[in-house]
């Protein structure tokens, strides 16, 4: 079923990606659709929540806040034009990576998962804030792309829990993880070739 789902989202969602600015003349709901119709930034918010889903401690909040702290840093270093190199092969890859984290199913030390999504988060963060629309509505704009990310973070956390209730082994947790890392190598191929 979750294998099928994420099919069809590869399917509806196999136009450009990284970074492609929803038309809006609002910046919030420019900002906040991105989070939603760029599927590279969707998927890895889905992951940090289904992360989150599988750590067992209660400071599990950390790991979204982490990356929402260092998308917001990113997105900073983006609007000032700060150079980072190999931003779109980072965005194409973190869908990859976190993917393989999700699919090895395995108890991380909190302060490595932190650091990890920190990571993938810069490249995100720099990847829209470097293409921010214009400057008349980047705190709307950036306030509507972190709401937005943070209800994704919200949904993946929900079907992170949701998948492990259906199956206490995570397999269908792990299989969604590797699909999505699958996902992430067409992303990276496509830059490739």
């Amino acid at each position: 079923m979750v294998v099928r789902l994420l099919i069809l989202l590869v399917v509806f969602f196999s136009v450009p990606v990284f970074a492609t600015t929803v038309a809006s003349e609002d910046g919030f709901w420019n900002g906040f659709l991105h989070t939603i119709f760029g599927i590279d930034h969707l998927l890895v918010a889905l992951c940090v929540g289904m992360l989150c889903a599988m750590i067992s401690s209660r400071v599990v909040c950390m790991v979204p806040m982490a990356f929402l702290f260092f998308l917001a840093l990113g997105g900073l270093a983006g609007m000032l034009h700060i150079s980072l190199p190999f931003v779109s092969f980072g965005v194409a890859a973190s869908v990859v990576a976190i993917g393989l984290l999700i699919a090895l199913n395995r108890q991380w030390p909190l302060s490595f998962t932190m650091a990890f999504v920190g990571l993938l988060a810069v490249f995100h963060g720099y990847a829209h804030g470097a293409e921010m629309p214009d400057m008349e509505h980047y705190l709307a704009y950036g306030i509507g792309f972190l709401a937005g990310t943070v209800l994704m973070q919200l949904i993946g956390i929900f079907v992170g829990l949701g998948l492990n209730q259906l199956d206490n082994q995570s397999r269908l947790l792990r299989y969604t993880g590797g699909a999505v890392a699958a996902f992430g190598s067409y992303l990276v191929l496509g830059l490739i070739i």
